[in-house]
């Protein structure tokens, strides 16, 4: 029985399609023998180790994991709530920024040098100037997961801008366009894997990002609790706080991935994310 069929799309490409309840199996399948590999090693670190205490083991983590339930959901809020609005703002604003230097050279020559020179600081170069303009608080957190999100996607879109046929370019000039329909019609069609791409590896930024932030300047949150459980000497609590910023991280980026394939299949290849 075959898992996959091959089939061609209104636009004339060839896709493949896969069947759901198979990539998911197939997915789950992946993580679970990744987990068991990775449990393996921990367990056998932690004997090695042989301190509980300093280095806990699975068995105690997860103890402790089940323990923290409420607390991890609760602060897991917090955090996630600055992460969404600061990757949704800085993604606008990176695609926004990527599309018009790929559009118009002018733009590019005036914007090149400060995203060459922006996007090389480090974000926790801004902790003390954004905490003594802003203060503390979900302001300054936000601005900070702003920061970090929009230069990938700027430079993801940039990348997508410049791969454009010229081709394309020649064949939608035939209609005398205007610039606003050469962008929506042609440019940003052929650019959004490119910017969908760059949000993707921007999730990861936003995560740690907020993590850092957090872990200075919050009361509450997952990096907050890091702190907290560091403080105390809480391994098994930082061993969880850890593990639940990982599972959390695979689903968002999963549910990312999943949202675009539902919204943009068409212009991706396969019909989704790598």
């Amino acid at each position: 029985m075959t898992t996959a069929t091959e089939y061609i799309d209104v636009d004339g490409f060839v896709r493949t399609r896969v069947r759901p309840y198979r990539r998911v199996a197939k997915q789950v399948a992946v993580y679970a023998g990744a987990a068991l590999i990775l449990g393996t090693i921990w367990w056998l670190s932690a004997r090695a180790f042989d301190t509980e205490l300093l280095f806990p083991g699975p068995v105690e983590t997860l103890d402790r994991l089940w323990q923290l339930r409420s607390i991890l959901l609760e602060n897991t809020g917090a955090s996630m709530a600055r992460v969404a609005v600061g990757f949704v703002a800085g993604g606008v604003l990176g695609a926004a920024l990527g599309l018009g230097m790929g559009y118009a050279k002018r733009v590019r020559y005036f914007f090149t040098p400060y995203v060459d020179f922006f996007r090389f600081i480090p974000v926790f170069a801004w902790f003390g100037p954004i905490l003594v303009w802003i203060g503390a608080g979900n302001t300054s957190i936000v601005l900070l997961i702003v920061y970090t999100s929009v230069w990938v996607v700027a430079i993801n879109t940039l990348a997508g801008c410049v791969k454009v046929s010229p081709d394309a370019w020649r064949m939608i000039s035939i209609y005398r366009p205007s610039r606003w329909q050469e962008v929506t019609r042609l440019l940003f069609p052929a650019v959004l894997p490119y910017i969908l791409g760059g949000m993707r590896l921007a999730i990861s930024s936003a995560f740690m990002t907020v993590v850092a932030a957090e872990f200075l300047q919050a009361n509450e949150g997952l990096g907050a609790l890091l702190a907290r459980f560091q403080t105390f000497y809480d391994m098994p609590g930082v061993f969880s706080t850890i593990i639940c910023l990982g599972l959390l991280g695979i689903l968002v980026d999963q549910l990312f991935v999943l949202l675009t394939r539902i919204a943009a299949a068409r212009y991706l290849p396969n019909g989704r994310l790598a």
